[in-house]
């Protein structure tokens, strides 16, 4: 075995739809095609005890994480002291969106020995491959007690990567026939909050041959439904319009997310009769200050627009949207409010969530949010507390907002309103009581999911004490980062 690559845990992953760890699997297949020998693990499924029997018993010189911003960084963490206790001269390889934003605040943890930014594809090939450090684009690592920083790693090509699905259990992707798919990457718009807009990579997708392909191979897995994590799957309409009769032809159902802009009642009209049952919009706010501050490049005209579409086409509509954004005021959270509203009258059937905003490094909007003296985390434990529900202590009305956030949560969502028992009575009926209000006030709820939170991960915390891990001791954050901080 040369090398071994790792998909952390992810939080609450059992309640999701188990999504192919893409990160992890692109790389396999670019190392399979340059002969190297490599074996992938999902700690969704897999155990940490696995990953480190898996070590010791092939030694490789380097392990590769694939790490998201929030919980999956406690997930890593585990997995990578275990490693380290076990296998000491074996070298922690992080990489994915985290690492790539922030390479010298991820490197200084003393369970990171080298980083990788961007697509890492072509940067970790080189590594195992034996090629110098300095040569690598794209890698981070420390020298002389110094950073040597080799910026972001060239764009892969996707025509150049397929899925090996012989390195996984593919069927236990594919939960009641539904399951996911990536087959692009990049956007070639700049929204201001999202790290597109630092990464500045191009759009670049699968052919329509190798789409069929892959769809194939996952059908064959039982799948009938499929969801597209692409970030902007409707780039290249021509090759979805081609798509369009395969997906007639298998009678598949699909998912993907659009901008509201890109929709017509001619493009909805042809999805739907191709099985596309749902759409995912970035709404963002009611606003048009903060549409424009977010660099959104739509109206909230447009979004109201897509309701109607929407709901005359037959496709579910499910928008996002954020609050706490940087210069945010009430006036603007209320237009945003006002705007869910409106249009939910005009199609009923629109799902909504709201997010608490989170300042990415090197993204235009993050000065701004330092400028407001929003304070951000400064270690790996601490931007792995950030969530969806939770927003910064230092953010104005921080609690506030997170018992906003809960309560789109509960009536935003059609899976939620079938909450059972006095409990998810009560949660509706006061849900519902503060929405109609905007009485988000007393936050309840907030209190509530951050005591709820605080034990599972102590439970979680009291689970991995008991694993054996081959004798490593699990992470214990803050004295681990006091004591080895540089």
């Amino acid at each position: 075995m040369n090398t071994i690559l790792v998909y952390p845990d992810l939080a609450y992953s059992e309640l999701q739809r188990p999504a192919p760890p893409y990160s992890v699997l692109f790389i396999a297949d670019a190392l399979q095609r340059a002969g190297v020998e490599v074996s992938v693990f999902d700690l969704r499924y897999d155990s940490a005890e696995a990953v480190v029997r898996a070590v010791t018993t092939y030694a490789p010189d380097y392990v590769g994480l694939s790490v998201m911003t929030g919980p999956q960084i406690r997930s890593a963490l585990t997995v990578a002291a275990a490693i380290r206790k076990a296998a000491p001269a074996t070298r922690l390889v992080w990489g994915g969106i985290h690492p790539t934003i922030l390479p010298a605040e991820t490197l200084r943890h003393p369970y990171v020995d080298l980083v990788i930014r961007g697509d890492g594809e072509q940067a970790y090939r080189q590594l195992v491959q034996g090629m110098a450090w300095p040569r690598i684009p794209g890698l981070a690592f420390f020298h002389n007690e110094r950073i040597c920083d080799n910026g972001l790693a060239p764009p892969t090509k996707m025509t150049s990567v397929s899925v090996p699905w012989d390195l996984v259990d593919a069927r236990r992707y594919v939960v009641r026939g539904r399951t996911s798919i990536v087959t692009s990457r990049g956007c070639p718009y700049r929204c201001a909050f999202c790290y597109n807009a630092m990464l500045c990579q191009p759009w670049r997708g699968w052919t329509i041959q190798q789409c069929m392909t892959e769809f194939d191979r996952l059908v064959a897995f039982g799948a009938k439904d499929l969801l597209f994590f692409d970030d902007a799957f409707f780039t290249d309409y021509a090759r979805v319009r081609n798509l369009l009769p395969y997906f007639r032809r298998e009678g598949l159902l699909w998912t993907a997310e659009l901008r509201v802009d890109q929709l017509s009642q001619t493009l909805a009209r042809e999805i739907h009769e191709a099985g596309c049952q749902r759409l995912f919009f970035g709404a963002e706010s009611g606003s048009p200050r903060m549409l424009r501050l977010l660099n959104k490049r739509i109206t909230v005209s447009q979004l109201l627009r897509s309701a109607v579409i929407t709901r005359d086409a037959g496709i579910r509509a499910d928008y996002s949207w954020m609050v706490g954004i940087p210069t945010e005021t009430p006036v603007d959270r209320h237009a945003t409010i006002a705007a869910i509203k409106r249009m939910a009258q005009l199609n009923p059937a629109a799902e909504f969530a709201i997010k608490i905003y989170t300042p990415y490094p090197g993204t235009p909007l993050y000065r701004l949010a330092l400028n407001e003296r929003q304070r951000m985390p400064d270690s790996l434990t601490g931007w792995s507390r950030l969530s969806r529900f939770e927003a910064p202590a230092s953010l104005p009305g921080a609690r506030q907002l997170e018992t906003l956030a809960l309560t789109s949560a509960i009536i935003g969502r059609e899976v939620m309103q079938a909450m059972a028992g006095p409990p998810g009575a009560f949660l509706q009926t006061l849900a519902r009581f503060r929405w109609r209000y905007e009485a988000f006030g007393l936050p309840f709820e907030s209190v509530a999911y951050h005591a709820i939170t605080s034990f599972l991960e102590r439970r979680q915390a009291g689970r991995l004490a008991k694993a054996r891990f081959s004798g490593a001791r699990p992470f214990a954050p803050s004295r681990l980062e006091e004591t080895f901080a540089r």
